[in-house]
Formats: structure tokens, sequence, C-alpha cells
């Protein structure tokens, strides 16, 4: 397979901070690593970079991760899931389970016997576990089994398991895969396996741990050789302590013919746990649940917090929107805890019942308890349960809210041994419940690990049960991906699409559900109560009153969420209204509104996009579209000319902050413009006021958008004051993305300023094709431009101007290799922005002043120029910025000999700018230049290897790791600067 090239200490994988390598083996190495950030220590089992590019290995990765997410249990390493790290590698990211190996700690000394009993009880329990959903390990050994220092035992490494459910094994690579000395002899014949595999490996482990010798002894060769006896174990070490029936039990295990051997785990713990004077509970029954018709896929996450909780409260209330998946997570968490619960367990669907009076009725059905004369049925229900220790689930309890809240309270009070897990739209609102909102499935970023997501595992799983060889490919991944996410990730949206598969194209389904749910109706024969993705949002908003109805049809005009605020202005309703918050309230509760809180003081609200496109629909068939409409333009116009003088203030951060939350909702403004009377000019002032924040926040792409649309509108053409500035805009934007059309904006818009004697426009114009001019290596042009620019900034006394003008001179005398004068002018453009009090701007030029003294050899000036502009770059979010102060430090990197530094931090800014430069807009020619000599450099000084893993590493960081390690660069004293940069937490 070749050599494994591992990640030394401090190395970065993708997010994941490398501790140490904790083991390797033929699927790959397996690190202790950082999760910076969820800031926590993970397990990284990644598949060596000379294997990636194997189809068949990748596939075992995911089909292992697969296998780990279908399994939850207290004695199997938990997986957190599996990721693209970087350069096409795949991880398994999973618990990190402290302890040491079976096999370290029986090198170490021999365990008593009846220590060696209880590990193998667990042993047996979790692979008996594996077993029960139809899975083989096929690589049982000490090596795969941690001791922790709490005596639980953690089944590790399923990289060879196979499903046995078909008969047939998944990867015929792996016919002869396993270990010598624990492999059965069917395994090591290549002939087909089954649980009693397992079982064998079992009987291995059994006898090292009582006698501390290995069973067998083959060596690989040795085990494919199927006419070779392998000789009998050396029972003479056998402890003679140990009871019989465990002697029996093991010989049984290492029975050579599997017609023969000992078939089941579950069987074995008993003989296991009477030698020590245990016993193996009955397993407890669960009544009402039927058996599932299909597979559980993801949710590990969420299994885990119900398990959790369930531990603690006696009422947990699952809640969501219909169709997340409430009802599926209730039955897959009550089979997997009902051992805790001696006494059983009861699934109760209230679905189909019609009124609250009989959902005590309904209880005592599922649990077969008959009424008594002159007691209440809850009374009796109460005495019932009143000793034992029991889990009742009320599933879809939404319509029968008070009912089910009654019930419980009785319940709850009585019973202390019981646990309720309700599922519903909204809370049942019981003293001392707790609610646990369901999100959707989880969905990976475009393009990066799409098909390992749980969304689109579970459309596979789904789309196969109508098309069995439908299959992820790269042609369909990235329609897969988009349906997934057309629906939110909402389960039930997702398996309704999947099955059109056996009709339609992923492209086709995808491309319907842009402008319709009807895609994701049930079959006709569904008798379920909610037939369907929409009528299941159609049932909620039936519930509604018409106020509450009215509002939620109105706040589908926003996109990307809302604040309280501008629901009342779209509304039309007083500041603090009370009956907007208490409506607001109602939809939150009946899950068709979302509360975020993206800071600890802020609070937004949004929709899914599944509910918000029935909510959109509702709006035109009210005929109140166009009246919400023209208020959301309002208001959002409102706030951007509110914001604009504060953008070039002291303290912008906080509007920067406030604009990019709805950076969504101004461009939906912009589009709802279109047909307006006054729509054009409105456009042009929206896009117009939010020229910084484009500009500052990297968001060239979205400004462009937003430009092309409103140059489309009707009256777009018309000579105003508003044209001329917008183009402005868009020639400035343009030249960042590398547009051509960046002058021929720029010439009209200083033409028409001209024409209507708008000077700031012209003098904004004139900058601007300076820049230009200056990029395109035309020095002359480029003065000319600029020192007109000032002039005119002078005569209009627009300070603001002057600094910009004298900060582009700078950066001509710079690029030009004057860089004593760059240095001044750029200190200059500084101070006269500080007279304003503009902290954006004096941020671009601290750069300049840093590069400038960087070539005059003043390093010192360099560093504290960097340090100032870094942490201002950090708070404004300003990327364009931000990547030039990284290709300054990485230059000041390499002047300081510190090359594997430079490569980390020009990797990262060059990560940066594709953010929001196209590919041939990088660089300028004359920043290209440096950066072209500076890694030649570190290419020479590190060589290829060191280089690619450094520029690897640089360009994992994300935008405030990559200004956090400009700062701590920066900063430090030059001879202190040779470990790599500091991670992203």
């Amino acid at each position: 397979m070749g050599s494994l090239v591992g990640v030394s200490a401090g190395g970065m994988l993708g997010h994941y901070l490398v501790v140490r390598e904790l083991g390797r083996g033929g699927m790959g190495i397996v690190y202790l690593a950082r999760d910076t950030r969820l800031e926590r220590d993970v397990a990284l089992k990644v598949i060596p970079e000379s294997v990636a590019s194997d189809p068949a290995r990748l596939a075992r990765l995911r089909r292992e991760a697969k296998l780990l997410a279908s399994m939850n249990h207290p004695n199997i390493a938990t997986i957190h899931g599996l990721e693209e790290i970087g350069d096409g590698r795949q991880a398994i990211i999973m618990e990190l389970v402290e302890g040491e190996t079976l096999d370290a700690r029986l090198r170490r000394e021999p365990m008593a016997w009846d220590d060696a009993l209880a590990v193998c009880d667990q042993l047996a329990l979790a692979v008996g576990q594996a077993h029960e959903r139809g899975i083989v390990h096929r690589d049982l050994k000490p090596r795969n089994t941690i001791l922790s220092p709490s005596g639980v035992v953690k089944v590790l490494d399923f990289g060879l398991a196979s499903r046995t459910e078909r008969g047939a094994l998944e990867d015929e690579s792996l016919l002869f895969a396993g270990t010598p000395g624990y492999m059965s002899p069917e395994q090591a014949s290549g002939q087909p396996v089954d649980r009693r595999t397992d079982v064998f490996a079992f009987g291995c482990i059994l006898f090292e741990c009582l006698t501390g010798r290995r069973a067998f002894h083959r060596t690989a060769p040795e085990a494919r050789i199927t006419d070779m006896p392998e000789p009998d174990p050396d029972w003479s070490a056998w402890p003679p302590d140990v009871p019989e029936p465990v002697r029996d039990l093991t010989r049984r295990c290492l029975e050579p013919d599997r017609e023969h051997r000992w078939s089941d785990l579950r069987s074995a713990r008993e003989v296991l746990r009477s030698a020590r004077g245990l016993t193996v509970p009955s397993a407890p029954t669960i009544v009402g649940l039927t058996q599932p018709t299909t597979t559980f896929i993801g949710r590990s996450r969420e299994v885990a917090d119900v398990e959790q909780a369930l531990r603690r409260v006696s009422l947990l209330t699952l809640t969501g929107p219909g169709g997340c998946g409430k009802t599926r997570l209730a039955q897959e968490v009550v089979r997997r805890v009902v051992p805790s619960f001696p006494n059983g367990a009861a699934f109760v669907d209230l679905a189909p019942i019609p009124d609250g009076e009989r959902v005590p009725l309904e209880v005592a059905t599922t649990l077969g308890v008959r009424g008594r004369h002159g007691t209440s049925l809850t009374d009796t229900l109460a005495a019932y349960l009143q000793e034992k220790r029991f889990l009742l689930v009320l599933d879809n309890c939404e319509h029968v809210l008070g009912a089910c809240s009654d019930l419980a309270a009785r319940l709850r009070t009585a019973c202390p041994g019981l646990r309720i897990l309700a599922t519903s739209r909204e809370s049942l609102a019981s003293p001392g419940e707790q609610e646990l909102p369901l999100s959707p499935l989880g969905l990976m970023p475009e393009g990066v690990g799409a098909a390992s997501s749980e969304a689109v595992q579970l459309f596979v799983e789904r789309a196969k049960l109508v098309q069995p060889g439908f299959e992820i490919t790269e042609e369909n991944v990235s329609a897969v991906a988009g349906i997934c996410r057309q629906v939110d990730g909402i389960p039930l949206g997702i398996e309704l699409a999947a099955a059109r598969v056996k009709i339609l194209a992923p492209e086709q389904i995808w491309a319907k559900l842009q402008t319709s749910l009807r895609l994701l109706a049930a079959p006709t024969s569904d008798s379920s109560r909610h037939q369907g993705l929409e009528a299941a949002i159609a049932w909620s908003y039936g519930q509604l009153a018409e106020r509450q109805r009215k509002m939620f049809r109105a706040l589908s005009v926003f996109s990307g969420g809302w604040t309280l605020e501008a629901a009342e202005a779209i509304l039309g309703t007083a500041p603090d209204s009370f009956d907007t918050l208490e409506d607001l309230t109602q939809l939150v509760n009946k899950s068709l509104v979302t509360v975020d809180h993206p800071t600890p003081s802020e609070v937004r609200y949004r929709m899914l996009e599944t509910i918000r496109q029935f909510a959109t629909e509702e709006l035109r068939r009210a005929g109140e579209e166009e009246a919400i409409r023209t208020r959301h333009v309002n208001h959002y116009l409102e706030t951007v000319e509110a914001a604009a003088p504060h953008l070039v203030g002291s303290e912008p951060f906080g509007w920067f902050a406030r604009l990019e939350a709805d950076r969504e909702n101004f461009l939906a403004a912009v589009r709802y413009c279109e047909g307006m009377s006054d729509g054009v000019e409105k456009a042009f002032r929206i896009i117009g006021g939010l020229d910084r924040f484009w500009v500052r926040r990297g968001h060239f792409g979205l400004g462009h958008t937003a430009l092309e649309r409103a140059f489309a509108m009707p009256g777009a053409e018309a000579k105003t004051v508003h044209r001329a500035s917008v183009l402005c805009t868009a020639g400035f934007i343009a030249n960042v993305r590398g547009d051509p059309r960046s002058v021929p904006f720029l010439e009209e818009s200083l033409a028409l300023s001209r024409a209507l004697e708008h000077k700031p426009i012209a003098m904004r114009a004139l900058n601007s094709l300076g820049v230009c001019a200056i990029d395109r290596g035309d020095y002359s042009v480029a003065e000319a431009f600029l020192r007109e620019s000032l002039d005119l900034s002078r005569e209009i006394e627009d300070t603001r101007g002057v600094a910009n003008a004298l900060g582009n001179l700078g950066a001509l005398a710079f690029v030009t290799k004057d860089y004593e004068r760059a240095r001044a002018l750029f200190q200059e453009a500084v101070e006269t922005f500080r007279l304003v009090g503009e902290i954006g701007g004096a941020v671009t030029y601290l750069g300049g002043i840093s590069r400038s003294s960087l070539f005059v050899g003043d390093v010192e000036t360099a560093r504290g120029a960097l340090v100032q502009s870094a942490s201002m770059i950090e708070k404004l979010g300003d990327k364009r910025n931000g990547a030039t102060a990284l290709l300054t430090a990485g230059l000041l990197a390499v002047r300081m000999k510190n090359h594997r530094w430079g490569a980390q931090l020009l990797a990262a800014g060059e990560s940066l700018r594709a953010t929001f430069a196209a590919t041939g807009a990088l660089l300028a020619p004359s920043d290209k230049a440096l950066r072209d000599e500076a890694v030649a450099e570190i290419r020479k000084a590190l060589g290829e290897a060191g280089f690619d893993q450094a520029w690897a590493e640089g360009h994992a960081l994300d935008f405030q790791g990559a200004l956090r390690a400009v700062f701590e660069f920066a900063s430090s004293p030059p001879a202190a600067r040779t470990t790599p940069p500091p991670d992203q937490s």
C-alpha cells in the first residue's frame, strides 16, 4: 500500500490541530487532535496520502463511518463525523477514548480471572450490539480494545466490518482481511463470514485474558493456507480456579467448524456473569412500537443528547416543524435506552385520535391497563406505573397539548421512576418540562464533502428503495446536495424527493423544487395524517389565529432572517407592540419560526426555506405581496441610510456587524424594487449606501449581483446622480474582481458626474481610475488621475477624499520603488483619516506603512504597523485588507528568515483573497512579483515537502485564525518566531 507519511505534532489537518500520533495500521493513521472549532479533543483516523486516491479504500472509510453512525453504545467508540480535511484526504472524527489497549494491559501483567471475565463481558455486550444490527466486526483483537481508567471497555476500529443482511461481502478486497491469530478458519480461507466469525475472535481474546498467552500463533501467509491445521491452544496454561463453564465456553468459541461453534454472544455473557455470581437481566419489552422498515441515518449527537437528558429530567419534549424527524428519533432512542428501564417502555402514537379526552384511553390501551369503576383512567394509570421504572413515549402531541400536559403532570407526581419522552411541534408547557428543539439533518457546505453529510446519506438510502442501483457520483452529487438544501435538511422532504428518482433525475428534481413544494406530496395511497411536506406545513398554518396567519405570510418577505424591529416595520405595527411579540411567540412555539442568538445580546428570527416558500405562496394568494414588499424595501433603505454615516466613524464595528446580519435582506430589497414606480432610485440608494460595506467585508460578489439587477431595471439608464454614484461603486468592485468593465464604468461615472456638476462623485471616480491605472502598470496616467482627485478633494474640502488620494499616491510610489516617499504619503494618509476619526481608511494605509517600511529596512516599524492594523481588520471583518496584511506579513517573515511562517502567512492570504476575487485577479502585478520572489526563497529553504506542508497548513486557516497569526507573528520579538502559527481556537 505504500508507506504511511504522518503529520508531526503541531501540524494542522483541516481545522484539527495534531497533538500526537496514537497508532497506525493498514487502514490509516490515528491521531490525538484538537478540534479548534468545537474546542474538544478527538481521535482522527486518516487515510494516508499515499492511498488517498484509491476509491476502494475511500469507500471502506466511508462504510466504516456509516457503520459506526448506525450504532450508539457505551462500549463502542462514538463517531462525530466523516470529513474532508484538505487535499482530498478523508478522516473519521471519533470520540477520544482515554486508557490503554487490552494488548498493552496483557503485556504488562496477567489479569485476575474475575477481572478478565469483566472485560470480556463488556466486550461481548458491545459486539453483541453490533450483531443485532447485522454488523460483523471481522477484526476483533486486544489492540482494538481500549480499557478506560474507570473500567469501561471500548471497541474500536470497524474498518474491516461488514453488514451481513444480504449474505454477501460488501467489499471483495476484504475477502482475506483480518489479523492472523484471531481470524476464524472460514475467514482465513476466504469464505463468507457471519457473527460466528467474531465469536471465534472473542474466544481467542477470552483465552488470552485468562492465560496471558495467545491461543494461536499463525503468521499472515500461514493463515491463508487452508490445509495447514492450527495446533490446539495450550490448555495447560488454563488457570485451575476458573469455573468449568467458562472453559467449556472458550472451547466452543474456538471450534474450527462454525456449525459447532458457540453462536451467540448474549448467551456467552450469561456464562461469564454467572461465573462471577451475576445474572443477565431479561430484555425489557417495548409495547406499541412496530419494527422500522427503513434504516436510521445519522443523528448520533441528537440520540446522545436525548439519552443524556432522559437521565436528568422526567419530561423531555422533542419539538420541531412537521417532517423534521421527531418520531423517527424517538423510535430509535426508545430502542436504545430501554435496557435502562427494567419494567420496559411504551410508544403511544396520538396522531389518529381526534381530541384530548382520548389521550388517557390511548395510553391505557397501549399498556393493556383496564379502567376501574369509580376511579379516573388517569389515576388508574398512575397506580399502574407508580412502582415501575418505565419509559412512556407520547408521539405527535401538537393537537392535544393540554391533555398531554395534564396527563404528564399527574403521572410524574405519582410515579418517581417514570420518564416521559414527548414529540410535538410545540412544547407541552408542563412545569419541569425540558424542551429539545430538533434541527434538520446536517448539511455540508456546497462542494465540500457533501456526499458524507447526513442529509445526502438519507437521500441515497431512500432512493435505493425505488431504484436499487442508485449511487452518488461526481455528476449527481451537486444536485442531490442541492435538493437536501432546498428542503432545509428536513427528513420528510428528503425522503419524498428521493422517492422521485424512480421517474426523475436528481437534476430535474432539484430544478422543480426551486419553484414549488408540490413535488414533495406523498403518494395518494399514503393514509398518514401529514401527506407530504406542504401538507405538514399547512396543518400548522391552519392552527393559527387569523392575525397570526397574516404575520406568518408577511414574514416570508424576509431573506436570511430578521429582528423584532424589522418585523414591526413590515407589519406596520407600533414599536414594542405587545401583540406583535405575542403573535411572533406563537409562531415560534408552533415551530414555524426559528429563534437564533448570534450574540448573547442579540436575537434574530428566521424561517426554514420550505416554510418560507409555503408562506410566500399564501402571501400571494392573499393579495398582500406588493404592500409587504414595499414596506420591506423602505425599511432596509432606512437602515442603510441610517448606518452610512457610522461606517466612516471611529466605532464602525457594530454597524458593520448589523449590516452583515441583513446582507441577504439587502439583496432581496433590491430585487423587490423591480416593478415599483420609484424602484430604480431606491435600488441605487441601497447599493450606494452599502458601498463601504461591500468593500470592507469582501462582499464583492454580492455587490456585483445587486448592481447587475439594478442596471437591468427599466429606467436605470436615466442620467441621475444616483446612477453616477453606483457606477463608481460598480467600477471599484469590477476592478477587484478582475472584471474588464471597471474602467468603462468609472469613465461613465466621471462623465456623468461632471455633466451634473457633482464634484464628490467625480472625485471618487478619478481616485478609482487612478487605482485601475496602477494595477495595469500605466503609472503616468495613474498619477494624473490621482493628482486631479487630490486637487478636487481639497477644493470641496473633503478630508476623506484627500486621505484616499494621498494613500493611493503612496501606492503609486511603492510600485515605482520610491519606498521612502511611499511611506511618507501613507503616513500622511493615515494621519488625515485619524483627523476625521475614520478607522477603516486608516487601516488600509497602515498596511502601506508596514510594506514600505519593510523595503527601506525598518523592520520594527513594519511590525508595529502590522500589529495596529491586524486587530482592527479582524474587528471590521475586512477581508480585502486582511489579504493584503497577510501578504505583507509573509514578506516580513521571509525577510526575517522565518520561512515556515512565511509560507503559511502567504498561503492564508491567497486563500482569503480567493473568497472575493476572481482567479485572474488574485494579485496585482506588482504584488504578484513580490509574492513569487518570496515563494521561490521559501521553496529553496524548506524543500518541496516542507513547503507543501507549510502551505497547506496556512491555506487551512480561516479569516480569524489568519489574522491572529499575523498579530502574533508581528507582535513577538523576531528571534522568537520560529514556531508555526497558532491554531484557530
